[in-house]
C-alpha cells in the first residue's frame, strides 16, 4: 500500500516492479470489460481507470527519486507511452477490425453508430488488453533497467530499506543500537528489626 499510495519517499527496483505488475493486472482485466456488453461495468472501468492514475504517478515519481531524478521526468515516459500504445492500437485495429471499421463508414443514424461501436469495442477488447499488457511491461522493465539507483541518500530521502537501519543506528558510534545494561539486582538488605 506504501509503494502505491505514499507519494514521497524512494522504492528500489525491485518494489517498483511488483507495484507496476499489480497495476498492469488490473488495467488488463479493466480492459477485458467490453467482453461482458455491459455498459454500467463499462462506466465503472473508466473511473477505476480514472482513480488508477494516482497510484501510477506515485509509483513512478518514487522510482524515478530513487534515481536521484525530478518525478517530472514522467511526463516523458508518459509520452513515450502514449506514443507506442497508438502504434500498437492502430496495428490491433487493423489487424482485428479493419472490415468493422470499413463497414462503420456507411453506418447512418445515432443508435447504429452506438451499436457498431460497441461491436468494434467487444471485437477489440482482448486484442487491446493483450497490446495494453505487452507495451507496458515494455515501458516499466526497460525504463527501470535504465534508471540506476542510487546507493547514497539523496535529495529525495535515504535508499530504499535505510530508514528502519538508521533509526536502528547509535549516532554517536554508528554501530548498531544496543539496550540499556539492566543493572544487577541488589542484594537485600537485612532488616535491622529482624532477628535470625
Amino acid at each position: 500500500m506504501s509503494v502505491l499510495f505514499a507519494p514521497n519517499g524512494r522504492i528500489n527496483p525491485s518494489q517498483f516492479q511488483t507495484g507496476a505488475l499489480v497495476l498492469l493486472g488490473i488495467g488488463f482485466v479493466l480492459a477485458l470489460v467490453p467482453l461482458t456488453g455491459n455498459g454500467a461495468l463499462i462506466g465503472v472501468q473508466t473511473l477505476v481507470g480514472l482513480a488508477m492514475i494516482y497510484p501510477w504517478v506515485v509509483l513512478w515519481r518514487k522510482r524515478l527519486h530513487d534515481s536521484g531524478k525530478s518525478g517530472w521526468f514522467l511526463l516523458l515516459i508518459v509520452l513515450v507511452w502514449f506514443i507506442i500504445s497508438m502504434i500498437a492500437s492502430q496495428i490491433i485495429t487493423m489487424m482485428f477490425a479493419g472490415d468493422m471499421m470499413q463497414a462503420m463508414e456507411d453506418v447512418t443514424g445515432f443508435s447504429q453508430m452506438m451499436q457498431a461501436q460497441a461491436q468494434l469495442a467487444e471485437a477489440l477488447a482482448l486484442p487491446n488488453a493483450i497490446s495494453s499488457l505487452v507495451v507496458g511491461l515494455i515501458v516499466v522493465f526497460g525504463a527501470n533497467a535504465i534508471l540506476k539507483s542510487d546507493p547514497e541518500e539523496n535529495r529525495y530521502g535515504p535508499p530504499p530499506g535505510v530508514e528502519g537501519a538508521a533509526a536502528s543506528m547509535d549516532p554517536a558510534t554508528q554501530a548498531p543500537a544496543q539496550a540499556p545494561a539492566e543493572t544487577p539486582a541488589e542484594a537485600p538488605t537485612e532488616d535491622p528489626d529482624q532477628k535470625t
